[in-house]
């Protein structure tokens, strides 16, 4: 065996016998506490509920008025109005034809829906 293998085989025995060693003291001190034995011989019971479990109970807050998640409430453009913008139709238009990705769309998209420089980060769009 050449000095190298032999210095590596000595060094992975010095880090067992450390990690031994600090595995030992692990165990005294969480043999040190208290309720060491309580923790050590306590049995799961998934049949008893915890207190946050109990806590966890939904209840309708009928007292703001809103429904669950204000869901009745909820708002959204119509396909009518999405559908009558310029900009939009023309945009789904390149897109049904396959033309989207074409540098002339993206010029003429860039025609028509001039963008400004973010102001906060400084990207430019595009």
């Amino acid at each position: 065996m050449d000095t190298r293998a032999k210095t590596n085989q000595e060094r992975m025995q010095n880090e067992e016998r450390e990690e031994i060693e600090r595995q030992q003291r692990l165990h005294a001190l969480a043999a040190s506490v208290p309720y060491h034995s309580t923790i050590k011989n306590i049995k799961s019971n998934l049949q008893k509920s915890t207190e946050s479990r109990m806590n966890d109970i939904y209840e309708p807050s009928s007292d703001t008025g809103l429904t669950d998640f204000q869901m009745s409430k909820m708002t959204s453009f119509t396909n009518e109005r999405v559908f009558s913008d310029p900009k939009f139709r023309l945009g789904f238009a390149l897109h049904e034809k396959g033309l989207a990705s074409t540098a002339y769309a993206v010029a003429v998209m860039k025609r028509i829906i001039p963008r400004e420089t973010e102001r906060t980060t400084g990207i430019q769009p595009y």
